[in-house]
């Protein structure tokens, strides 16, 4: 791979760019970048502090800039020229799906690749000595297929080229949020400015350039096209062309048009007027359809012409077919329909035309009567064209023969008892004082068998059964109870425990309701009195001390110090235990026992509390410790710390987020994280003088303010001021499904 410096002819003078060349879109005044700015002026541009919350109508501005700020209110980029250096929007934008932009950074000033050759962007690595500085890349796996790659982040030692850094969007293409890119845009992941190189700034200039450009050849410009009337030159016809061509002004390319004469027609008897003179004699003007009879026009003058007249018809069958049309209608009592003839007037001639006749024609006549255009009969004549073939009915012709007539066809009830219900008990059994009573119904059909037949009914209560003690409910019952001594035995419980730490006792109190009744029933009064409130605690009943511990869980967890030095050949560390004395008594204590522990016997010295490797040799390596608890070397947990094991997170919950790594190496590292989740962020303390061989963790508490879907959480270890010698285990990838319930 070479390196090299980029070499661009670029003026940044754009003279022909109008007023209020550009529109700067912020959220917040701290976030402006002065640095573009000033760029932009030095390109010849005018620039315009936009904030969205009054951003309007863009469509005046050459070109809209999008800092890195999260914007809340839409931006439509897709309608205007853009320079989107922005990492928070891209899935509102359509440049990339929902997991966004990705970020990198590294223990050395980034590179970026174009061409096959790179190109550093940054003067230097890290802020403060500890926070790197970084820049976006849109994934290959994320980005939309409209992107076309300008520069990509520097290729992995596997030779594999990651991402976009600078990308552009052509006009005609469809974006990712399914809008139609109406204008270019340019896509630039290097946000960093204050740090940039002169080949950074180089390269954003060349991006508003390109999203500027209105053309890259003749091919992109509007079409050639015919303009104004046509006109004579000599004795021929000729028409004004206008052609644009793409054309490069001050690095800026923009479509120029241009107008030529073109040769429409050659005429044979002269031209007038953008006209040809067309004729001499009607044969001149014949235009071989028979369809037309042809005529010149003051014939041999600047004036002649044709007229190519249509002739209408030829005969009466051109002009249509004969035939019935419109509805059915009445006349008098008969069923009719207009019919129309067509006839050609001066056939074969320009004087041809089409005329009709339409005149009433007799369809069917009526036997009865006719409505609407058809045919009707009476609905009876007499009772005997009303028989429904049914023997209960009784059968009529009202209003016969007439248009009003009707049949009637009058239902017969009943012809017998029988047919009127079946006789029997009905209803539920009831009381009447002690006896069980139940209704008893009778049918009867009166008038059988004519129209004025009908049913009626009769109840008689017959008693089923009397009882010795009480009815009730159609039910013989019997007395729960004649005195409160039958439910119970009134007095005072035992001293017990209550909710609210106190020492309690109960006085019990049964009664007797309704005695001597069958309503009669037992209740139970219970009346709660505190005897005694505990200062501490409670147990069975009487107040006790506070319990300090019951198990050595109890107590704080065991610890270790840093690994020391001891006469400068072993590698020790302090240990504290606890455990719990006396447990689950009010006497119970958690106490602590310290002792030092032998971690290392060194055979080439010991220094800050790690064995030295032999002289001239070492290597540096950090990297994560994959264990079943930290998946991938992480580990995720929600806030009543339950392992997260089925990789599904809900949206707008706090998440711990701890990683376990390990130093691989020789030396003590300063080690820094970064990572995120879709648009979130994960960004964990550093560990400073990281010794070999230790492995400890970082816990980074983070809110998951995503959409649904499916996210990969990203973290990345890097080695300050060296180079790691194993890079395949500085990166952790775990995938989460997101949900956010209704």
């Amino acid at each position: 791979m070479k390196s090299g410096v980029f070499v661009l002819a670029i003026i940044l003078c754009l003279t022909f760019v109008s007023a209020a060349d550009v529109a700067y879109l912020y959220r917040s005044e701290g976030k402006i970048d002065q640095h573009i700015v000033d760029i932009f002026e030095e390109m010849g541009l005018d620039v315009d502090l936009v904030n969205e919350d009054i951003m309007g109508d863009l469509s005046s501005y050459s070109l809209i800039f999008v800092g890195d700020e999260n914007f809340r209110r839409d931006i439509p980029i897709w309608e205007h020229s853009s320079v989107i250096m922005n990492h928070y929007n891209s899935e509102d934008f359509g440049l990339t799906d929902r997991d966004g932009v990705s970020k990198i950074g590294a223990s050395s000033p980034l590179y970026i690749e174009r061409n096959g050759m790179e190109f550093q962007v940054y003067q230097r690595a890290f802020r403060n000595g500890r926070v790197a500085v970084p820049y976006y890349y849109i994934d290959e796996q994320n980005k939309a297929d409209a992107l076309t790659q300008i520069a990509s982040s520097r290729k992995t030692s596997s030779g594999a080229n990651i991402g976009d850094v600078v990308s552009i969007v052509e006009p005609g293409e469809v974006l990712m949020n399914g809008k139609t890119a109406e204008k270019k845009i340019c896509f630039f992941g290097i946000t960093e400015t204050d740090v940039w190189t002169e080949d950074a700034k180089t390269l954003f200039v060349e991006c508003a350039d390109l999203t500027l450009s209105e053309c890259e050849t003749d091919n992109d410009c509007p079409s050639d096209e015919f303009i104004g009337d046509e006109y004579c030159v000599e004795d021929d016809v000729y028409q004004n062309e206008r052609i644009h061509s793409c054309v490069e002004q001050n690095s800026v390319r923009s479509c120029v048009p241009a107008e030529n004469g073109v040769l429409i027609e050659q005429c044979s008897y002269g031209c007038f007027e953008g006209n040809c003179i067309r004729c001499n004699e009607d044969l001149d003007c014949d235009d071989n359809n028979n369809e037309t009879e042809d005529f010149c026009i003051m014939s041999g003058s600047e004036e002649s012409h044709c007229s190519n007249e249509d002739i209408e018809c030829f005969s009466d069958e051109e002009c249509g077919a004969d035939g019935f049309v419109g509805e059915l209608f009445c006349s008098e009592n008969e069923s009719a329909q207009m019919y129309q003839m067509f006839m050609c007037n001066n056939p074969g001639t320009a004087q041809s035309s089409c005329s009709s006749l339409m005149e009433e024609r007799t369809i069917e006549e009526c036997s009865d009567f006719c409505l609407e255009g058809t045919c009707m009969e009476f609905v009876c004549h007499d009772d005997l064209d009303c028989n429904d073939g049914n023997e209960r009915t009784e059968d009529k012709c009202l209003n016969m023969n007439t248009i009003n007539s009707e049949c009637v066809n009058d239902e017969i009830l009943c012809f017998a008892n029988s047919e009127c219900g079946e006789d029997g008990f009905i209803g539920e059994q009831f009381c009447s004082e002690r006896d069980i009573v139940q209704t008893f119904v009778e049918y009867t059909c009166d008038n059988p068998g004519t129209v004025q037949s009908s049913c009626s009914s009769e109840t008689v209560d017959f008693i089923l059964q009397t009882c010795g003690d009480s009815c009730s409910n159609g039910q013989c019952v019997g007395i729960e109870c004649y005195s409160e001594t039958e439910c119970g035995e009134d007095g005072l419980t035992g001293l017990y425990c209550s909710e609210n730490n106190s020492v309690s006792q109960a006085y019990f109190n049964f009664s007797c309701e309704n005695a001597g009744t069958v309503d009669s029933f037992c209740t139970l009064d219970i009346a709660e009195e505190t005897i005694e409130m505990c200062a501490e605690n409670c147990v069975d009943g009487i107040c006790v001390g506070s319990v300090e511990c019951s198990l050595d869980d109890d107590c704080p967890a065991d610890s270790n110090s840093a690994p020391f030095c001891h006469e400068g050949v072993h590698v020790f560390m302090d240990v504290t235990t606890y455990s719990c004395e006396n447990p689950g008594t009010t006497s119970s204590e958690c106490v602590a026992t310290n002792s030092q522990e032998l971690v290392d016997s060194c055979e080439f010295g010991c220094e800050n509390g790690m064995c030295l490797p032999p002289a001239g040799e070492g290597v540096h390596d950090v990297g994560f410790a994959p264990t079943n608890t930290y998946i991938n070397g992480v580990r995720v947990q929600d806030s009543d710390e339950n392992d997260i094991v089925n990789e599904s997170l809900i949206c707008g919950n706090d998440y711990k987020i701890s990683l376990r790594v390990r130093n691989f190496g020789n030396f003590s590292e300063n080690v820094t994280f970064s990572g995120s989740i879709g648009a979130v962020d994960i960004q964990h303390n550093p560990i400073m003088d990281f010794a070999p061989g230790a492995e400890p963790s970082r816990t980074k508490t983070v809110n998951i303010n995503l959409t649904t879907g499916t996210y990969n959480m990203t973290i990345e270890t890097f080695v300050e001021g060296f180079t790691d010698e194993n890079p395949v285990n500085n990166i952790a990838v775990r995938e989460f499904n997101v949900e956010c319930p209704d």
